[in-house]
């Protein structure tokens, strides 16, 4: 396997490529039994982009974690309860 050229680095193109390389493809962010309580969830930030996944009923689902109404995030970073 070649070397990484150093201005890789440093170099934003690269990182634009990366970012949309891994993390537009699914990513394993728990179990349902991680998200034990109704209503648990988990906020992260995936890439550049903010989710949360919530437990919904029988139901595990992720939703973008930003409000559109005021460009804030809906769930706090982290995990709990809401």
């Amino acid at each position: 396997m070649p070397p990484i050229d150093r201005q890789s680095y440093s170099d934003p193109s690269v990182l634009e490529r990366e970012l949309n390389s891994i993390f537009l493809e699914r990513l394993f962010v728990g179990t349902r039994f991680d998200y034990e309580a109704e209503q648990s969830y988990r906020s992260m930030t995936l890439g550049r982009r903010a989710f949360t996944v919530r437990r919904c009923g029988d139901d595990v689902r992720a939703f973008g974690n930003v409000c559109l109404h005021r460009n804030a995030l809906i769930d706090p970073p982290g995990q709990g309860e809401r």
